[in-house]
């Protein structure tokens, strides 16, 4: 448990430390972070609820796929990555360290563009890296992508923006969703937009359902063994951020008017997902992971939202205290929390043979 304490408390306690005036951005602190967290994702050993389905992936599958095999499968660019860490003599946590050095460093590059990055970290670490970095692994390095390229879509720069959503869905196919809202937030008339809708609307059905009809319905709509345990919650923790942003929308929009529309997309999808989870909770879920970008931008920036409400401090602190306890029950009463005990990893055991 300390180790997990740790992974929280360093970030809680930075995030109420930083002056305002002055944010700690510099490479000089957050390098070091970087590796700190890439270490505690990337070497871990029998972390997660799919930890075995990824060994066995790889141990019984990738072993025995050529590159050309690989490509031809399904996420091919995590498959290429398991069958060069195979063919290079090494094992599986290989595979998670490199995915977990794509999911560190694109989420250190969309924190270090907001207000309080220190804050944003601490909301990643109460469920993004604990249960996506550390659970879904193929879909953690599409959001660490996606991370990098709303990092992008931020400072104006579309192409850099969709070459990297193109990454992520060669990893998961399911990030297709963000490439059709970086096409309606950079739409300059109706037309595109429209496009834009479709484009989402085409994305989400050949990422989850073409091809697929009947084993869809069947297990992801009409089983309850493919219920996802716990996704209300997931997904109202994206929605309440999301009715944030639309009821100080305005003020939202005078503060940082470049990317107001990408995060209404996200703010509007959040909100309009909570009733749509009794019918198809698995997709709906891993669909919010794409969300959760806006619930850490905007829950960084509410502090610059309520000046006049709550003292910047005060709302730091009970964004940090909402997190944590969200962290807490995570942990302790999270349907598959015991996956995440005993944290174990490569390097501290490597330490002790020493």
């Amino acid at each position: 448990m300390l180790h997990y304490f740790l992974a929280f408390f360093y970030p809680a306690l930075m995030a109420m430390l930083q002056p305002y005036s002055k944010p700690w951005k510099g490479w000089g602190i957050w390098f070091p972070t970087s590796i700190l967290y890439i270490l505690f994702v990337g070497l871990r050993d029998e972390v997660g609820a799919d930890w075995g389905n990824y060994f066995f992936m790889f141990e019984n599958e990738a072993s025995k796929m050529n590159y050309m095999d690989a490509l031809h499968h399904g996420d091919p660019a995590f498959w290429l990555l398991q069958v060069w860490v195979d063919d290079m003599g090494w094992d599986v946590h290989m595979v998670n360290l490199f995915c977990a050095i794509i999911f560190v460093w694109g989420l250190v590059a969309l924190l270090r563009k907001l207000p309080n990055p220190w804050l944003g970290l601490t909301i990643a670490v109460a469920y993004t890296m604990l249960a996506v970095a550390m659970g879904y692994v193929r879909q953690s390095v599409a959001l660490g992508l996606v991370f990098w390229a709303i990092a992008y879509i931020m400072d104006g720069k579309y192409g850099r923006f969709l070459l990297f959503v193109a990454f992520a869905t060669a990893f998961h196919k399911s990030a297709v969703l963000m490439a059709g809202i970086g096409i309606f937030h950079g739409g300059r008339n109706k037309y595109i937009k429209m496009i834009a809708g479709l484009f989402i609307l085409v994305g989400v059905y050949f990422a989850f359902v073409s091809g697929y009809e009947s084993q869809y319905v069947q297990r992801y709509v009409d089983s309850s063994h493919f219920h996802s345990k716990g996704a209300y919650i997931r997904i109202l923790m994206n929605a309440i951020p999301g009715l944030f942003l639309l009821y100080f929308r305005n003020r939202w929009k005078k503060l940082y008017p470049n990317d107001y529309t990408l995060w209404l997309l996200m703010a509007l999808g959040s909100v309009f997902s909570l009733p749509l989870v009794p019918f198809a909770s698995t997709v709906i879920d891993r669909l919010g992971l794409y969300f959760i970008p806006m619930q850490i931008v905007v829950l960084t920036r509410l502090p610059q939202l309520l000046p006049k409400i709550l003292p910047p401090r005060i709302v730091t602190a009970l964004v940090i205290g909402y997190y944590a306890l969200a962290y807490i029950v995570f942990l302790k009463f999270a349907a598959w929390s015991f996956a995440w005990f005993p944290y174990q990893n490569q390097l501290i055991e490597w330490f002790l043979t020493i």
